[in-house]
């Protein structure tokens, strides 16, 4: 693992030691699109934050490799960009579904997001041809509806 994945690890780890001391500032009821919204955002957050420091800690080596156009999008914004549409669907749909989240809870579920987004992180999804995969690399990949014809 590299120093910046080792920071990343130990940032999950005093995130989530943060929020089981800070679990009683949070709401013990909270409706489900609130939630689903929270924990989207929480994903694209953490997704943003890596793709900041990668690019300023390697933007040397960034630079050098020349931009691809590909039909893909990285996994972990899929993810969450399908979270918040969701979110916001259920806000529209009036759900008022609710769940509660203690101390427990919170910590977990908030663990459990940083650490799947820190798994997906280098998985792509294509969807000319279908595939998701592994790309080390998927700064310098262009997002694309089409395949592109020629570079």
């Amino acid at each position: 693992m590299s120093k910046l994945e080792w920071f990343e690890v130990t940032t999950i780890i005093v995130l989530s030691m943060a929020v089981w001391f800070c679990a009683a500032l949070f709401p013990f009821n909270i409706q489900i699109a609130n939630l689903v919204l929270l924990f989207s955002g929480l994903l694209l957050l953490q997704s943003l934050l890596r793709d900041i420091s990668i690019l300023f800690i390697q933007r040397k080596v960034l630079y050098s490799t020349p931009p691809r156009v590909v039909p893909c999008m990285c996994f972990e914004s899929a993810i969450g960009i399908t979270g918040v549409l969701t979110g916001v669907g259920l806000i529209g749909l009036g759900t008022a579904l609710t769940i509660k989240m203690g101390q427990i809870q919170w910590t977990l579920s908030v663990t459990a997001i940083t650490i799947t987004g820190f798994l997906i992180k280098d998985l792509v999804f294509q969807w000319n041809p279908w595939k998701i995969y592994k790309e080390k690399d998927h700064l310098n990949i262009v997002f694309s509806w089409k395949k592109p014809t020629s570079i």
